[in-house]
This record gives C-alpha cells, structure tokens and sequence, in this order.
C-alpha cells in the first residue's frame, strides 16, 4: 500500500499549494485595486488565477479525500480478510480438544457474566 500513499501525498501537496496561493493572489488583487498604476490586463490575470487556483484546489482536495479513503477500505479489508483466513486454518482436532477441556468456551462466559451484571435475576 505504500505507493498509494506516495501518489496520495503528491494529491495533497497540490491542493496545499492551491489552497496556499489563493490568499497571496487575493493580496496581489487587492493591490493592484488599490494602486492602478499597472493595466486592466493585469487584474484580469490576477482574478483569473485566484479562480484557477480555488479550482485546482476543489479538484485536488477531492481526489484526495475519495483516494485517501478507497485506500483506507483496501487496508482494512486486507486486515480483515488476514484475521478470517487466520481463524479458518485453525485445524479442527485442535477446536475440539480446546473445547473438551473448557466446560463452555470463554466468550460465552464473558457474555453470560456481563448479562449477569447488566440484568442481574433478582432486581
């Protein structure tokens, strides 16, 4: 999974760096607001890229999200599917010669004395 992971970080990084340059281009738009010593071209660059850059932003930190969380059910699935593969090579004479020494096998005792505790008999 670790490759997943590179790919997601550079995703990351791309919307940091968007989300970064939205503030310096909004000061650069209020400066030349403010000082119209330069042309009209130039604010229209400025707004444009503040659009661009929201955009770029929106887009990256999307994709981020919807990836960061596709990898987080392939690695919870992997570990899921690891435990139940685990459990069913559990040969069966071994089952049954735990099961011959314990009288009931301990998570029923767990439950049934926590069902005690919770709803006891006589209150």
């Amino acid at each position: 999974f670790g490759w997943s992971y590179y790919s997601l970080g550079a995703v990351k990084l791309a919307a940091d760096l968007c989300g970064f340059a939205g503030p310096l281009l909004l000061h650069e738009l209020v400066d030349f607001v403010e000082d119209s010593h330069e042309s009209d071209g130039t604010g229209f660059k400025y707004a444009g890229l503040l659009c661009a850059a929201t955009l770029a932003g929106a887009f990256f930190s999307t994709q981020y999200n919807f990836f960061a969380n596709r990898a987080q059910v392939q690695v919870r699935a992997a570990v899921v599917s690891t435990i139940y593969s685990k459990a069913l090579r559990v040969r069966l004479g071994d089952v049954s010669l735990r099961v011959a020494k314990q009288q009931r096998p301990a998570p029923t005792n767990g439950a049934t004395t926590t069902t005690r505790r919770r709803y006891p008999a006589n209150g």
